[in-house]
């Protein structure tokens, strides 16, 4: 549902952003976060009955989804409206860093506080509390743009109303291929993640197995995003990275195909570090990249 969710409605996430700035996007996101752990919480400590208990916390997961559409606009905006043209692609790669970073910090933190489904309840706890405490440093400070504008162009800059960029960029048939290439790509990555412990369950590995996985696969990420941040900012060539990220990570997906069914940790450990690596460095890029065919026409 957490993926379903976000495809409906990452639309809606974008016209937010166009229509109602970047504090409303942002404390939104966090609103609907905050409630959405806490219905989870609510439906797994208080409701007893399994068909009710089911269905309130497939609810919170719901609603979880849709903060999704919204989190997600948010970097690469960040980055326009805060930071000057060299920065954008560090500034972009810094925040899908922290993205990546609270992704991580779930890999670690579910297998060591729910060790059974009883322990489940205070690990929706935890997260509810971790949740609202992010909204309630962010419903204060938060602001559209700096004090300063950190460049002449970010004064100049006016976003085109949102129905007419729609129609350009989807008749722009590179950022058509780029939307295809990416979401294929990232897709299968997510995917992967999503469902790591269905796919290494049946090869004999557990979850605590698969936690560690998916923490290498983010902490590689966290380095190639780094990097690839970096290397954008500087040299500008942002075509031939993305092409170069994910050739390699397609041999990452072969590899882990043909090396999964001889359960070889450390290869596989390898193979996830690699894909992490590749995948998430593509993330700034790419929606750098998209971005910028909004700000071209302005």
């Amino acid at each position: 549902i957490y993926m379903f969710v976000y495809i409906l409605f990452a639309m809606l996430g974008s016209y937010t952003l166009s229509k109602r700035g970047l504090r409303f996007t942002v404390i939104l996101a966090a609103t609907l976060n905050a409630v959405s752990t806490w219905i989870r919480f609510c439906g797994a400590y208080f409701i007893h009955q399994s068909p009710a208990k089911f269905i309130v916390v497939l609810l919170g997961q719901g609603v979880s989804s849709l903060t999704n559409a919204f989190v997600l606009q948010v970097p690469p905006s960040v980055a326009v409206s805060w930071f000057g043209a060299h920065e954008r692609a560090k500034a972009t790669a810094i925040g899908i860093l922290f993205n990546q970073a609270g992704i991580a910090v779930g890999f670690m933190l579910s297998p060591a506080l729910a060790k059974q489904p009883s322990d489940i309840p205070s690990l929706l706890l935890v997260q509810a509390s971790m949740c609202t405490g992010i909204f309630l440093v962010l419903l204060p400070i938060f602001e559209d743009h700096p004090p300063r504008p950190p460049s002449t162009a970010s004064i100049q800059r006016r976003s085109p109303p949102f129905i007419s960029s729609l129609k350009d960029v989807i008749k722009n048939p590179s950022y058509v291929l780029l939307v295809l290439s990416f979401g294929i790509v990232i897709g299968v990555f997510y995917g992967i993640s999503t469902l790591l412990d269905q796919i290494l369950q049946p090869y004999g590995y557990d979850s605590e197995d698969s936690g560690l996985f998916g923490m290498l696969i983010v902490i590689a990420g966290i380095v190639g995003s780094i990097i690839a941040g970096i290397l954008g900012d500087k040299f500008h060539k942002y075509k031939e990275m993305i092409i170069v990220s994910f050739a390699c990570a397609t041999i990452c997906f072969v590899w882990f195909a043909l090396q999964l069914p001889h359960k070889e940790s450390i290869a596989i450990a390898i193979c996830f570090s690699l894909m992490g690596f590749f995948l998430t460095g593509a993330v700034p890029i790419g929606l750098g990249n998209l971005h910028n065919f909004q700000l071209f026409r302005t």
